[in-house]
C-alpha cells in the first residue's frame, strides 16, 4: 500500500498539492507554488531544496487509466501575479511552460509522498481574474507514427524515387 493509499484510508496528515513552472519565455529560476495558506520549503527527489510560495490554485489530476491522453488541469488566481504574469509572458511568446506537479505530506517535507508528474502546457486560457492551463502527459493518440516524415530533406535519395 502506498504513503498515500495510507493516507487516505486513515486520514490524519494534510496533503499538499505542489506545482514547478519553468519555461524559455522567462528563464532563471523556476516558480514553485503549493496549494495552502502559508509557504513552505520543500526537497524535491533530486535533492533540491525550492521555496513553495502560497498560492490559491485549484488542481484537476489526470485520470489515472488507459485512454491514452491524461491531462493536468490547473487554474491560478490573481493571488501571486508573478506567476500568472510569467505564464502569461509565455502564452505570447509561444513558450513551452514544464511542469513538475508534486504532491508531499504536511508532516515529511522532505521527499515527495509519490513519484512527480512531468507535464507540458498545451492550452491557456486567460481570464480577468484568472488563469487556467492544461498540462498533459506523454500523447500516445495525436503522436504521429512513423515520428520522422520522410521528405527530400531528411532523404535525399527520395528525390530520385519513382
Amino acid at each position: 500500500m502506498s504513503l498515500l493509499a495510507q493516507v487516505y484510508a486513515q486520514g490524519g496528515d494534510v496533503i499538499l498539492h505542489t506545482l514547478e513552472l519553468t519555461s524559455t519565455a522567462w528563464g532563471g529560476e523556476p516558480i514553485v507554488l503549493v496549494r495552502d495558506y502559508q509557504d513552505h520549503t520543500i526537497t524535491t527527489e533530486d535533492g533540491r531544496q525550492l521555496l513553495a510560495r502560497a498560492s490559491g490554485m485549484a488542481i484537476a489530476l489526470p485520470k489515472r487509466d488507459a485512454t491514452g491522453a491524461q491531462d493536468l488541469t490547473f487554474a491560478l488566481d490573481g493571488v501571486r501575479p508573478e506567476a500568472t504574469r510569467l505564464v502569461r509572458q509565455a502564452q505570447e511568446a509561444q513558450a513551452v511552460v514544464h511542469v513538475v506537479y508534486r504532491c508531499y505530506l504536511y508532516s515529511d517535507l522532505s521527499e515527495p509522498a509519490e513519484p512527480p508528474l512531468f507535464l507540458i502546457s498545451r492550452r491557456y486560457s486567460a481570464q480577468v481574474d484568472h488563469i487556467e492551463v492544461t498540462a498533459g502527459l506523454f500523447d500516445l493518440i495525436d503522436m504521429r507514427w512513423p515520428r520522422m516524415m520522410y521528405d527530400s530533406n531528411t532523404a535525399p535519395c527520395l528525390e530520385f524515387s519513382q
